[in-house]
């Protein structure tokens, strides 16, 4: 199975999204913040992250080097409410909008995991 963090802090998101991605068969671990998305990353690997731009007022871009040091090939899926920079995008697998369907986030997932495997 298919393990992924998902670091958001938004509740309702998280809740939903973990739902939907469980419902496919992906097995989801939760983080809403830096601290929590760290302590997670210690203790488990991870196939993907999702992680979210705007994360408790601090940037969760800032996540991306501490994610790729504790799980070499995850792959990292930006989730943000407004485009974020070509540079930072270039740092990550992919990057998405939050207002993206479902199938959009599923497929994107899909097809980077596919290629970090």
């Amino acid at each position: 199975m298919t393990r992924l963090l998902l670091i958001d802090d938004a509740p309702s998101f998280r809740m939903s999204l973990v739902a939907l991605l469980e419902d496919e068969g992906f097995e989801v671990d939760e983080a809403d913040s830096h601290e929590t998305a760290l302590a997670r990353l210690d203790h488990a690997r991870y196939d993907g992250v999702l992680l979210d731009v705007n994360l408790c007022k601090q940037n969760g871009l800032e996540l991306v080097l501490p994610i790729r040091e504790r799980c070499p090939g995850a792959a990292i899926v930006v989730l943000s409410g407004s485009p974020i920079g070509a540079a930072d995008a270039s740092e990550v697998d992919a990057a998405l909008l939050k207002t993206e369907s479902f199938a959009d986030v599923l497929a994107t997932l899909r097809r980077v995991l596919h290629g970090a495997g």
